[in-house]
């Protein structure tokens, strides 16, 4: 019986610091959340996420895409990596590299937007 109630009473215990510890790792995010680097950070990979999707759709290699958009591969890698602090000017020319337009909008908080593209006749 003593060895029941130890066994409970650890697992209690485990539960409850497994618990702590998940509060406090929302907590942390929460606070990542609201700074600059992380809404920062999410931009570049949302873009880098659609540059090669675009690229791959494309079949267009790094070196290719730095060709037209006259640059190096050296510096296409570091934008697909996130190590560098690439342009408004960088993401336009990218785009039109890869038959697109660039678009931005302004999202207010709390709200998610979702784009929905409508191809037209001839197009990808």
């Amino acid at each position: 019986m003593i060895l029941l109630e130890n066994t409970c009473f650890l697992t209690w215990k485990l539960n409850e610091e497994a618990m702590n510890k998940k509060n406090e790792f929302q907590g942390l995010m929460e606070e990542a959340r609201n700074t600059h680097s992380y809404r920062l950070e999410g931009a570049v990979l949302e873009f880098t996420e659609q540059m090669v999707a675009r690229m791959d759709k494309l079949g267009v290699n790094r070196t290719e895409l730095a060709r037209r958009i006259d640059s190096s591969p050296a510096y296409i890698t570091k934008i697909l990596r996130g190590n560098t602090n690439f342009t408004l000017d960088s993401m336009v020319k990218i785009a039109h590299a890869l038959g697109c337009t660039y678009r931005s909008h302004l999202e207010p908080e709390g709200c998610d937007s979702q784009w929905f593209g409508a191809e037209t006749e001839g197009g990808d």
